[in-house]
């Protein structure tokens, strides 16, 4: 709870701006200890958002400043697909889960840590929603990647996602013609949607994973 807080001094939030692999711009949100004594480099929470068409914004985040007060560096990236840089930035992200949405990830990690920033055998990756699916689509893409995964409330099979949705809301919705332009047809494009499916790829895993799911969950299914 915020008492966890008190009378702690807060990280202070720094814009990061960065290069993807093919030359995008990008950048995401660093919050560091306060007070870091000279060329320390703290242990790097990778947070990426969920949605994933939202974006994260610079004010209090309680799960930011709880990690920083417990000696972290958070770094909150705004890959493509996110909200707030305009429609054709948002668009990039159309059917790019696990593949540019989730190296635009990785490359902000490898920013940070050829910036001296980060330290690649000290970092560790969280998320919730779309946000636990880069977690664990880093665990089995990456896999050697993060010391560590945490994935709250994460799809971890995108072809029984989509058809769940579709089940859902219906067929002839329109969230559902948003997921499927977003992530792909579970009939036509089955074989892709499996190859960045977290759940299809669990034989991959190299690190410990905490999941966080709630029962009730009517978004992603607890299955």
């Amino acid at each position: 709870n915020m008492a966890s807080l008190t009378g702690k001094r807060l990280g202070r939030v720094e814009v990061i701006e960065f290069q993807a692999r093919d030359g995008l711009a990008l950048s995401g949100y660093l919050t560091r200890p306060p007070n870091l004594p000279p060329n320390a480099i703290p242990p790097l929470v990778m947070m990426p958002h969920g949605g994933p068409e939202t974006r994260d914004t610079i004010t209090f985040d309680y799960n930011v400043q709880v990690l920083v007060a417990h000696g972290y560096q958070v770094f909150q990236p705004h890959f493509r697909g996110s909200s707030g840089f305009g429609k054709e930035f948002a668009d990039l992200g159309r059917r790019q889960w696990g593949k540019a949405m989730q190296t635009d990830v990785d490359d902000a990690s490898a920013h940070l840590i050829q910036t001296g920033l980060a330290e690649a055998n000290r970092a560790c990756i969280a998320g919730a929603s779309y946000g636990g699916y880069v977690a664990l689509a880093a665990s089995t893409l990456t896999p050697d990647k993060y010391q560590c995964i945490i994935a709250t409330a994460a799809p971890t099979d995108l072809v029984k996602q989509v058809k769940w949705d579709g089940k859902q809301e219906g067929r002839n919705s329109e969230v559902y013609k948003y997921v499927v332009e977003h992530i792909g047809d579970p009939r036509k494009d089955k074989d892709e949607l499996n190859a960045v499916s977290p759940a299809k790829l669990a034989d991959r895993v190299t690190r410990p994973i905490l999941l966080i799911h709630g029962a009730n969950d009517d978004i992603v299914p607890i299955e």
